[in-house]
């Protein structure tokens, strides 16, 4: 070895020098960069709205899908008209309403009862936090404008706060 830290001799399979210490500095600036762009890609390409609305942007994309705030089954609005917003394929399978599961419909009946009770923007609001806590601000933008959807509906009083 170096003094330098890097290895002096190639390595076997491909004749690359690497570095001591496991992935070397460019390569971990290359995953953070990829990571960036990949963040930065769904922040533009992600919107917020009626169900109806964001299918457009939606239909024969198979990296995207649209997800229902509050789940569309225990909302009182129907499929087309809930409010949503679009994300990832991977980062929707990771919401808490997600699938058929048992803790995924324990979610759903929550939300449902707390609709029952007129506290549509509660059950809502388990919905941001959930995905805020998984992935930080980076549906924001989509929540923001799903937001203004629904204070549409709140203003023709088809649902309440």
């Amino acid at each position: 070895m170096s003094d330098n830290n890097w290895e002096t001799q190639p390595r076997k399979k491909n004749g690359e020098f690497t570095f001591r210490h496991g992935r070397g500095i460019a390569q971990q600036a290359i995953e953070k960069t990829i990571i960036k762009l990949k963040d930065d890609e769904i922040r533009n390409f992600t919107r917020g709205g009626s169900y109806g609305y964001l299918r457009k942007f939606t239909a024969g994309n198979k990296k995207y899908e649209i997800h229902h705030m509050p789940s569309a089954s225990a909302s009182p609005l129907s499929r087309w008209k809930g409010p949503c917003i679009i994300m990832t394929k991977e980062d929707h399978e990771q919401t808490s309403s997600y699938k058929r599961t048992k803790a995924a419909k324990k979610y759903r009946r929550c939300q449902a009862k707390l609709i029952s009770e007129g506290e549509f923007l509660q059950a809502e609001s388990m919905d941001i936090k959930n995905i805020r806590r998984k992935f930080g601000d980076r549906y924001d933008k989509s929540i923001i404008e799903k937001l203004a959807y629904e204070a549409e509906l709140e203003k023709e009083g088809i649902i309440n706060g």
